[in-house]
């Protein structure tokens, strides 16, 4: 690289830019150069992959992160090469070394050695003339023991209709409000989220509000079950909800402000490459609440162990329907109701 600094130099203006120079020389790592991952959520959402070499960083764009497995091809969009100590705003998401097994102008295929990222990279440019810095990323090496791909999509379960559980089992189970929306299973990966009906169809266009969720989660994939509600002074609105379900594109984008749409989760399906089916309702209640899952459009309603009947009375008060009793052990049975789950209605309670 003949002056590598000076495209960068040239545009950024070092010297009077608060964005650090050159490091000061660092003892070579065991396994070779140091790479770093950065989250940039402005202006969108993307990845930064940076590789040290010969005293700069060379980077590359990825708008939908660094795959985990063979099948995630992903583009790269090659960028400006950074000083060795350039952090800028964005969050570490990964780092560590690298070790370089071929490098010319049109193929780059490393080793990589970090905390989230370990196997062997290629990112070969796909020689467009139309996008002379467009470049593909794939991971060679098969997925990480364990990696179980995120499906596509997994058929909710249903609650089957039934009476409140009997008081003396009352700690065996979970209480949540039944909200009475449209169950939506949703797919979030590489920032974005994909929503989909009961019956498996992509609805996403119907709530173009839900983009920001995607944003909010950055590099989680997760496959999350829940409902629509569309409220109207602070209770379900059920001629709202009709209004949205039946309005896609430029049509649902006109009815955001007037019958706005809220995505309210309640459990998690798949998450970081392993699926969650088998594991207890409360261990799944647990990882959905570390998500802190909450913004303008999406929120995680509580879910109370036991104390049912207060559950039940607090339900009718806000105007509900019902509630959903859930046994903390179950596990998640996709598209099969059980007596896991029952759905309580007012007056069977």
């Amino acid at each position: 690289m003949a002056d590598e600094l000076a495209e960068y130099r040239r545009r950024r203006g070092l010297g009077a830019s608060p964005e650090p120079s050159e490091a000061p020389p660092e003892k070579p790592a065991a396994r070779g150069d140091r790479f770093v991952v950065h989250e940039q959520r402005t202006p969108q959402l993307h990845w930064n992959l940076r590789l040290e070499r010969d005293g700069v960083l060379a980077s590359w764009t990825v708008p939908r992160g660094v795959p985990r497995s063979p099948e995630g091809v992903r583009l790269a969009v090659r960028i400006d090469d950074q000083p060795r100590g350039y952090t800028g705003d964005a969050e570490v998401w990964d780092h560590g070394s690298y070790e370089t097994l071929h490098w010319n102008d049109h193929r780059v295929e490393v080793v990589l050695h970090g905390e989230r990222l370990r196997g062997r990279y290629a990112l070969v440019h796909r020689h467009d003339p139309t996008a002379e810095n467009a470049w593909k990323l794939t991971r060679l090496d098969p997925a990480e023991d364990g990696h179980e791909a995120t499906p596509r999509f997994l058929a909710p379960m249903p609650a089957r209709p039934g009476p409140l559980p009997d008081a003396a089992e009352d700690g065996e189970w979970a209480y949540e409000f039944a909200w009475s929306g449209l169950r939506t299973i949703l797919r979030a990966a590489g920032g974005r989220v994909t929503a989909f009906d009961e019956t498996g169809e992509d609805v996403t266009s119907r709530y173009p509000e839900l983009r920001g969720l995607g944003t909010q989660l950055g590099s989680t994939e997760v496959v999350l079950d829940g409902e629509i509600v569309v409220f109207a002074a602070g209770r379900p609105d059920p001629d709202g909800l009709r209004r949205r379900a039946a309005a896609d594109g430029a049509e649902a984008r006109g009815l955001v402000h007037r019958h706005p749409a809220f995505y309210l989760v309640t459990d998690v399906l798949h998450l970081d490459f392993r699926s969650r089916l088998q594991s207890p309702h409360h261990e799944r209640r647990a990882l959905l609440d570390g998500l802190g899952l909450a913004g303008p459009h999406w929120q995680t309603p509580p879910s109370h162990p036991g104390d049912g009947a207060a559950v039940a009375r607090a339900s009718r008060d806000h105007g509900l329907a019902g509630i959903i009793a859930k046994r903390r052990d179950s596990p998640y049975r996709p598209g099969s109701a059980n007596e896991d789950w029952i759905d309580v209605r007012h007056g069977t309670a």
